[in-house]
């Protein structure tokens, strides 16, 4: 049985800054993770610990470049929100851990959690930039997800009978082309039928 780890006082006073560059990134792109840490003399270890969106944890030594500044660089291929922290390892007063951080990997700069609705749209509307479950609710109940509210343009908290009614006619443009066509072609062979009868 091993001996229990013990962590000093999330931040205390050794973490003097702690940053991921940048907090939105596009999947296959550098994500850089800087570290600053007072005083540098007794520092053993410093160790970046970094939770995935399906729960598997990497853990990697963090480089120390000058002046009490870590740095640890990598790239992600899983959309979704990733948590990190950093342990940090000293000779004198042993462990000390940050607090957590986050960051996410997105299909978009301005799509914070990959649902398509970008996440200026969703402030405005008082939606939850960090759920994507939020673009599949009918906010209104009008029968339209908060996803096809964005795309129509439309106000997603407000059932707006004239707004809806006219992209159900645009959605539908093709169908009642056709039928319209069909319709005069009926009308002139039934005029045509008539004609000839009157002849």
């Amino acid at each position: 049985m091993g001996i229990p780890i013990t962590y000093f006082d999330s931040e205390c006073d050794r973490f003097d800054f702690i940053e991921v560059n940048p907090t939105v990134q596009m999947p296959g792109k550098s994500c850089i993770f800087t570290s600053i840490i007072y005083p540098v003399m007794d520092i053993q270890s410093v160790r970046i610990v970094i939770t995935v969106p399906n729960g598997s944890v990497i853990e990697a030594p963090m480089d120390y470049c000058l002046d009490g500044k870590y740095v640890f660089q990598v790239n992600f291929q899983d959309l979704g929100k990733y948590y990190f922290f950093i342990n940090l390892d000293t000779k004198k007063e042993g462990l000390f851990q940050s607090s957590l951080y986050s960051f996410w990997i997105s299909s978009s700069y301005l799509d914070k959690d990959s649902d398509m609705l970008p996440d200026e749209w969703e402030e405005k509307f008082g939606f939850n930039i960090e759920n994507s479950d939020d673009a599949y609710i009918d906010s209104d109940n009008d029968g339209y997800t908060n996803l096809e509210e964005y795309r129509m343009n439309t106000n997603p908290l407000k059932n707006n009978i004239i707004e809806n009614g006219w992209y159900k006619l645009s959605e539908k443009q093709m169908y009642l082309s056709i039928s319209f066509l069909l319709f005069c072609i009926l009308f002139l062979f039934s005029w045509y039928g008539v004609r000839r009868e009157t002849t």
